[in-house]
C-alpha cells in the first residue's frame, strides 16, 4: 500500500493530501507490528518480499490505469490469462496430481480468488489507488488468523495490537473519504 499511494501521487497524478498519507503510514505501522522485523542482515527472502512489493505496486498501478478504460471482467479475465502460462512455468517443476478433494478445493479458490480481484478492480475503478490501498493492510491480520486456524500458527498480543492499529487505519480512511464525499454513493450509503 504505501508504494501505491507513492505511485499514484508520482505517476497517476492523484493528490495524496497528509490525512491519507497519514492513514497509509498507519496501516504500515500495524503491518510492522505485525511483523516485527528485526535488526537483521538482509537476506534473500527480504529481498524477495521487497521486489514482490514493489511488483505488486507496479500490477496495482496498472489496474488503475486500465480501469479508466476497461471493465473489471476484462481486466480479470486479462491477467489471469497472461499470468497462468508464467505460474505453470515453475509449477511444472513440482506438480502432482490434485485428489478428487483437492479438485474441489482448487476450483473453490480459483472462485474466491477470481470473486476477489473482481472486487478489488472494481474498487480502483470507483474510487483513488491510494483511498483503496490502506485496506490491503487488511490482509495481515486474516493471514494471521487462517494461519492459526488452518496450521495452528500461534497469534500473539502484538499481531492483535497490528491489526488493530490497521483496522483503526481503514476506517479513519473510510470515513474520511464518506466526509469528503470521495467514495460512490453506494459505498457511502452502505451499512
Amino acid at each position: 500500500p504505501l508504494w501505491v499511494t507513492i505511485g499514484a501521487a508520482l505517476v497517476l497524478g492523484e493528490k495524496v493530501k497528509a490525512r491519507r498519507w497519514s492513514a497509509t503510514a498507519v496501516g504500515f505501522i500495524g503491518a510492522l507490528i505485525i511483523l516485527r522485523p528485526g535488526l537483521q542482515p538482509l537476506s534473500l527472502p527480504t529481498i524477495v518480499v521487497l521486489v514482490a512489493a514493489m511488483t505488486m505496486a507496479i500490477s496495482v498501478l496498472m489496474i488503475k490505469t486500465l480501469s479508466r478504460t476497461e471493465t473489471p471482467a476484462a481486466i480479470v479475465f486479462y491477467m489471469g490469462l497472461m499470468m497462468t502460462p508464467l505460474a505453470l512455468l515453475p509449477a511444472l517443476a513440482v506438480w502432482q496430481w490434485p485428489s478428487p478433494g483437492g479438485w474441489l478445493l482448487m476450483v473453490a479458490l480459483g472462485g474466491c480468488g477470481t470473486t476477489g480481484h473482481l472486487l478489488f478492480t472494481g474498487a480502483m475503478r470507483a474510487s483513488d489507488a491510494s483511498a483503496v490501498m490502506p485496506f490491503d493492510f487488511v490482509r495481515l491480520p486474516f493471514s494471521a488468523l487462517f494461519g492459526y486456524w488452518l496450521f495452528g500458527q500461534a497469534v500473539d498480543l502484538w499481531t492483535w495490537v497490528g491489526a488493530g492499529v490497521i483496522f483503526g487505519a481503514g476506517v479513519y480512511i473510510t470515513h474520511r473519504e464518506v466526509r469528503l464525499g470521495r467514495l460512490p454513493d453506494r459505498v457511502a450509503e452502505a451499512p
